[in-house]
């Protein structure tokens, strides 16, 4: 009887682990470093172009190409497109660099009351 409870609350600390990380973002961010490890790996072995630079976009002086991209990181968020999400977070390069929602109202001098 013991082994069946021992059993049984592996299986139920394994799914609060992996809800905790999937509500944490813990779970994308992995998912999302082994993707852009596997596309460098893939790139460097096809010695076809890199794809754009992560740095390019975060050391970019166009203000508008960070909006832009911040839209659409925040568009690809609220709609459940997690996979592309996945693709688009190591390719922007805006992973933790993103404008929020009011910097970017801000930016296009919109109210702070204006839905985005």
């Amino acid at each position: 009887m013991d082994k069946e409870n021992e059993t049984q609350n592996i299986a139920d600390f394994k799914r609060q682990l992996y809800k905790s990380f999937k509500e944490t973002g813990v779970l994308d961010g992995i998912k999302t470093q082994l993707r852009g490890k596997l596309m460098e790996k893939l790139n460097k072995y096809s010695k076809q172009p890199e794809l754009q630079s992560d740095k390019k976009i975060l050391e970019s002086d166009s203000i508008t190409e960070k909006i832009l991209c911040s839209l659409v990181l925040d568009f690809l968020k609220t709609n459940g497109y997690n996979f592309s999400l996945s693709v688009y977070v190591p390719e922007s390069g805006l992973s933790t660099n993103s404008l929020t929602t009011p910097e970017i109202l801000q930016l296009l001098h919109l109210s702070q009351d204006t839905k985005v």
